[in-house]
């Protein structure tokens, strides 16, 4: 039922968009009632929204079964590669050559191309019959790289890769202290929670219990706190946005080049290694995904809740859902067309595929 919901993301939040612009601006009142929950720079919905939404996906990764997968160095070095060298450098190209005079777009478009997704990249790999164990793993995987590299990563792809190229303009200027506060408080709460939930859940409930009963109950908490999220930005902010509804067309342009791109150029690369058609297709998936709930909350905190920054990630969501539902049509195309004229012999990641 939810990988239907999962699928129609994008519908929502566009609901949520135009819910929250009619609440702020028909609605008298409504705005300064938000307001009046803002401490500083943080409003306390959207922070509340912004945790939430990490929460449920950071309870399902399995830590516990993280070593299994650092025994196949294989299929990590794979996944390293993918989402944390080829991933961030092609983001990185792209949004130079679409918004090298757009420094606010350039920086949320660079944002999306560091954090991976650890939670809808589940749904769709089941979509396409990928290998969902596998997956899970390297989901677990992708969020320590991302506890222990984002500042780097951001102070990096942000502030030296620019001015190495000739975009000496594009910096970030928020200090990079905000970078790791922000992460404290978006990243690293939700996980403790996500780990802990985890580790009491299994031995209370059992493995089977927990994963089958307790992570769909509350797997509707994170798109239910992104609609809330978007909804009160757009209450806050829906006029500035709306103007720019020509430049969100402009934004989903380079992301869907990315994620096709993404996809296409994990996938040749793990068939070129001899995987399977589920570790391929898991690979794939987890390379051409993005966490855009990190890169909102990272937005907000370092940009500010109106600015191109947050607008990138709040677009991103409903330029990826389509394309991504696509490349789950066309692995499964591929899966019957190419896949079924080739035979396994026995092995474990190594193994090579021989045409029949």
């Amino acid at each position: 039922m939810f990988r239907v919901v999962d699928r129609h993301a994008g519908l929502w939040l566009i609901a949520a968009m135009v819910v929250g612009w009619a609440v702020g601006h028909l609605v008298p009142g409504a705005r300064e009632v938000i307001e009046r929950f803002t401490f500083g720079h943080r409003n306390l919905f959207l922070v509340t929204g912004l945790i939430l939404m990490l929460y449920p996906p950071l309870a399902r990764v399995q830590y516990e079964k993280l070593h299994l997968h650092m025994r196949s160095p294989r299929l990590l070095g794979l996944s390293v590669l993918q989402n944390w060298v080829v991933g961030p450098l092609l983001m990185f190209g792209i949004a130079a050559l679409f918004f090298a005079n757009r420094p606010d777009y350039l920086i949320g478009l660079i944002l999306i191309g560091l954090v991976r997704c650890i939670d809808s990249v589940l749904v769709w790999t089941d979509l396409a019959e990928g290998d969902c164990q596998s997956c899970a793993g390297l989901a677990g995987t992708n969020v320590l790289f991302q506890v222990l590299l984002l500042p780097a990563y951001a102070y990096l792809f942000l502030t030296v890769l620019p001015d190495l190229v000739g975009l000496g303009g594009v910096v970030m200027d928020a200090p990079m202290a905000r970078l790791v506060r922000s992460e404290l408080v978006y990243l690293a709460i939700p996980l403790i929670a996500g780990v802990a939930t985890r580790y009491v859940g299994l031995r209370k409930m059992g493995e089977a219990r927990y994963e089958m009963q307790f992570l769909p109950a509350i797997r509707p908490v994170s798109l239910f706190a992104k609609i809330i999220t978007v909804g009160v930005l757009f209450a806050l902010h829906g006029t500035y946005i709306a103007d720019l509804a020509l430049d969100a067309l402009h934004i989903a342009v380079p992301l869907a080049i990315y994620y096709f791109a993404m996809f296409g150029l994990s996938l040749g690369v793990s068939l070129k290694a001899g995987a399977s058609y589920e570790q391929s297709t898991t690979l794939a998936f987890t390379a051409a995904s993005s966490n855009f709930e990190l890169a909102l909350a990272v937005g907000i905190a370092l940009f500010g809740i109106g600015s191109g920054e947050a607008l990138v990630a709040v677009i991103g969501p409903m330029a990826e859902v389509p394309v991504i539902v696509a490349l789950v049509y066309i692995s499964l195309w591929l899966k019957r067309r190419v896949f079924c004229h080739r035979i396994e012999c026995a092995g474990s990641f190594g193994t090579r595929h021989y045409r029949s």
